[in-house]
Formats: structure tokens, C-alpha cells, sequence
């Protein structure tokens, strides 16, 4: 799966499926501000499906920072305070 791909799965398609019209799911204008900073790990790594089947991987995403209703609620400190 590319990484175009897996963004799409985990942010506007969730938001569609919930029936969210309000931006979620986008960085849109007027749109709440939930974002995640991620970086890309490469590197060995597992992951199990949602079927529960273990999957070996080369690379993975990690996040540095989470902003929720436009607040910081996560920084993992790699990154300076906003």
C-alpha cells in the first residue's frame, strides 16, 4: 500500500464513512484543526490486520506532534513547542 494510499484510509475515507461532513478527515478552511505530524520510519516492523494476521514491514509511521480542536494534546518532543 503506498503512503498516499494508507493516508487516504486512515483520514477523509473514516471521515466519509462516519457521515462527517464538517472538514473532518481535511485540512480545509473552516474545517476543525485534528491533525497528526507524522514522520516515516524505516526500518523492520510487524503489524497485525484487522483480522489479526502478524505482516512484516520495512517502514512504518510515527507520530510527533497531535493537534485536537487546534490544541496540542500530543508532542513527543522531537519537535518545538507551538
Amino acid at each position: 500500500m503506498t503512503l498516499n494510499d494508507v493516508l487516504e484510509r486512515t483520514t477523509i475515507t473514516p471521515a466519509k464513512a462516519l457521515g462527517l461532513a464538517d472538514g473532518s478527515g481535511t485540512l480545509t478552511l473552516g474545517a476543525r484543526a485534528d491533525l497528526a505530524v507524522l514522520t516515516v520510519q524505516r526500518r523492520p516492523c510487524r503489524f497485525m490486520d484487522a483480522g489479526g494476521v502478524m505482516l512484516d514491514g520495512n517502514q512504518m509511521l510515527a507520530n510527533l506532534l497531535t493537534v485536537q480542536n487546534g490544541k496540542v494534546v500530543y508532542n513527543s518532543n522531537l519537535l518545538p513547542c507551538l
